[in-house]
């Protein structure tokens, strides 16, 4: 594969850099997504990516092509043996190599290995690549498992 998936937790500022490019992506897509960040506490997250992600049951990843940062994962204990799977980015330049599918593959496989029985998300009806991504790698569409108050939000479960 031409790209490197690692372990996130060392490159704190180029993960902060690609949940902010994330973040301007999906805030141009899907209005009022700004403000629903703010409500998740979104600027802590941002300065300290590992926290909210830290192992044991979190998990967080970061993608290189050669030593330039490409796309970024993050895995969310949710309690229940349930995990959220978090911040899939790919870099514009990077998409339609596989990278968010590899991403997704990966920590897909990292809940396995920590013994989750679930895996949920949410994304929205204006992210159509993402939502396709998800359902060819076996998420189906479920009943809202958190407190979004976004219209236009999907949510999505995958049987680990």
């Amino acid at each position: 594969m031409e790209f490197t998936i690692k372990p996130g937790y060392d490159y704190p500022k180029q993960i902060a850099n690609l949940f902010g490019e994330y973040t301007q992506m999906v805030t141009r897509e899907t209005p009022g997504f700004a403000d629903y960040l703010k409500q998740q506490n979104y600027e802590a997250e941002l300065a300290h990516p590992g926290e909210k992600y830290a192992l044991p049951g979190g998990y967080l990843l970061i993608a290189f092509k050669g030593d330039k940062p490409a796309g970024c994962i993050a895995l969310k204990d949710l309690g229940d043996d349930n995990c959220e799977m978090k911040r899939l980015y790919v870099r514009e330049q990077y998409r339609k190599r596989g990278l968010g599918t590899a991403l997704a593959k990966a920590v897909i496989e990292r809940a396995r290995q920590i013994g989750y029985k679930k895996m949920l998300l949410d994304t929205f009806d204006t992210l159509g690549d993402a939502v396709r991504l998800y359902e060819k790698l076996g998420f189906k569409q479920t009943e809202q498992y958190n407190d979004s108050p976004m219209k236009g939000a999907i949510y999505m479960a995958l049987e680990l």
